[in-house]
């Protein structure tokens, strides 16, 4: 019998009891539904476990997936304004005056 078979039919025996650790499980006598109650806690963080590395790959995609697209959306907008830019010259030849004054330290 596997550990999941084990305590599904441990479970199974005292469907009602309470959650671990709660006041209720504390005021319940040993037996059948506080041992349900420990062995369903542990299947739980047991099973969160395993399933860890699957949530922690799929938070790491949508991250990136997030990442890139407004990576994209940035990219987007400086080539429009990079279009823009060349599309009205009196901008682009304002621009390189104020890059070239910049670059000679202020000298004309």
């Amino acid at each position: 019998m596997s550990r999941r078979e084990w305590a599904r039919k441990l479970m199974h025996r005292a469907p009602d009891s309470p959650r671990y650790g709660t006041p209720e499980w504390e005021a319940l006598p040993d037996g059948p539904e506080k041992v349900a109650a420990v062995v369903r806690a542990a299947e739980c963080w047991f099973l969160d476990g395993e399933q860890a590395p699957v949530r922690l790959h799929r938070e790491i995609n949508d991250l990136r997936a997030a990442y890139l697209a407004g990576e994209s959306d940035g990219f987007h907008a400086r080539r429009e304004a990079w279009r823009n830019g060349w599309s009205r010259p009196e901008l682009l030849a304002a621009e390189i005056e104020a890059e070239w004054r910049e670059w000679v330290g202020g000298v004309a």
